[in-house]
């Protein structure tokens, strides 16, 4: 194959994965009850940088189980619905949570790593059965 053909193949293979992520998209009305900003990247839909309040609006919208992970300063949840990853990325912590900076050394320099601690006696109550945060 030349350049143009390489190219031409390459762009067909995202096409076909835009044009899936479509029709997964139409499948997903819950999108229309929120009015958030969002951003669509090549696997993923994004809210990002949202307040806690709004991450629970999101997480109650399209239930199911969420994952919860320390990104940058931030904290990112994640599902998938219809082969789709949703997230809600770079957001506040929960209000009994924080993100915790710790030097750690390693040869050569030191790195910074950032872990979420949260107080125990506190739980997060989402008022909908098919929700779960891990």
């Amino acid at each position: 194959m030349n350049s143009l053909e390489l190219l031409q193949h390459h762009l067909d293979i995202e096409q076909e994965a835009l044009n899936k992520k479509y029709l997964a998209l139409t499948a997903l009305p819950e999108l229309a009850k929120l009015t958030f900003d969002v951003s669509s990247t090549f696997s993923s839909i994004d809210f990002d940088c949202l307040s806690h309040v709004k991450v629970i609006e999101v997480i109650k919208v399209f239930g199911g189980k969420w994952t919860k992970e320390v990104s940058g300063f931030g904290v990112t949840y994640t599902t998938t619905k219809n082969e789709i990853k949703i997230r809600c990325w770079q957001s506040e912590p929960p209000p009994n949570c924080k993100i915790v900076v710790q030097d750690e050394f390693v040869p050569a320099h030191t790195r910074q790593v950032r872990t979420i601690e949260c107080k125990p006696d506190l739980t997060e109550t989402v008022e909908k059965e098919s929700v779960t945060l891990e």
